[in-house]
């Protein structure tokens, strides 16, 4: 099929029996072009262990296949993973598909596999944080990780202090990787098109940051975060990590880092919150 036209696309799906699921954020990307610049900042080598999140009918799936991709595809709905396996999976030996919600299936199939080479996401709009989340909470690193999403959340991943996109996600995306919005992605590149412009971020798992207590460090974010207009010492005030350590080690820890509690979270950088948090841990 021509992955490129709307037409054939509109066919294979009645042909499936597979409507668009508006839930699960299936538009599909026809622009060859959009494509291949996406596939070749992935820059993988042949028999590389790539994992592709979203791959729908297979466009990208395709040519990473084509290039010796050793590929795991994460698909949640069940007519395209038959249909991935009856195309793609008679063609290339070493291709799989794994069905269900990726949230869940990236744990599963690190805890038995391991982690990928690289990995390939683009992800529907209303779950693309959550999966994010999971990829770098859960420490599934790669070389290099290369996700669309919309770019409201694109500019939120890249953001720093001081700015209105900078948020706890900012903060978690900047403690466990280097982010780049690398470009945006107009809707008439998809069918059916989107309301919104998409982004293309490449992640680079690790950091300079020595992190003692990821888990901690993310609940210190969330907290500090949890009501913007705040300080960060009216935040910590009955909060769950209060209830936990005490607020007075609390703001000793913020004390002994130099950190002033009168300001908002979203002064703070990166290096801030790790250090508040390490000396907590």
């Amino acid at each position: 099929m021509n992955h490129n036209s709307p037409r054939d696309i509109s066919g294979l799906l009645e042909e499936l029996g597979a409507g668009l699921k508006k839930r699960w954020g299936q538009n599909f990307l026809i622009s060859g072009d959009v494509r291949t610049r996406i596939i070749d900042l992935l820059d993988i080598e042949p028999g590389a262990a790539v994992w592709e999140i979203g791959p729908g009918l297979g466009s990208m799936t395709e040519e990473l296949l084509e290039r010796g991709a050793h590929l795991t595809a994460f698909e949640i709905d069940w007519a395209f993973v038959r249909f991935l396996g009856d195309t793609l999976g008679a063609r290339f030996e070493h291709f799989n598909v794994v069905q269900g919600d990726a949230a869940k299936t990236l744990i599963e199939v690190q805890a038995e596999h391991g982690n990928p080479d690289y990995v390939l996401g683009n992800l529907p709009y209303s779950v693309a944080s959550a999966i994010i989340a999971v990829l770098l909470e859960n420490g599934i690193s790669a070389k290099r990780m290369v996700v669309m999403v919309q770019r409201e959340l694109a500019n939120r991943m890249v953001a720093g202090p001081g700015t209105k996109d900078y948020s706890a996600f900012s903060v978690l995306c900047g403690t466990r990787a280097r982010m780049r919005k690398v470009f945006d992605v107009t809707p008439g590149c998809f069918y059916p098109a989107p309301e919104v412009v998409s982004s293309v971020v490449e992640i680079l798992p690790g950091t300079e940051h020595e992190i003692r207590d990821p888990v901690l460090l993310s609940r210190l974010v969330r907290e500090l975060f949890s009501s913007r207009r705040k300080t960060i010492r009216n935040n910590l005030k009955g909060s769950g990590l209060a209830a936990e350590y005490g607020l007075e080690r609390l703001l000793d820890a913020f004390e002994t880092t130099s950190i002033d509690t009168s300001v908002r979270a979203e002064a703070l950088s990166t290096q801030d919150f790790v250090r508040v948090a390490n000396a907590l841990a």
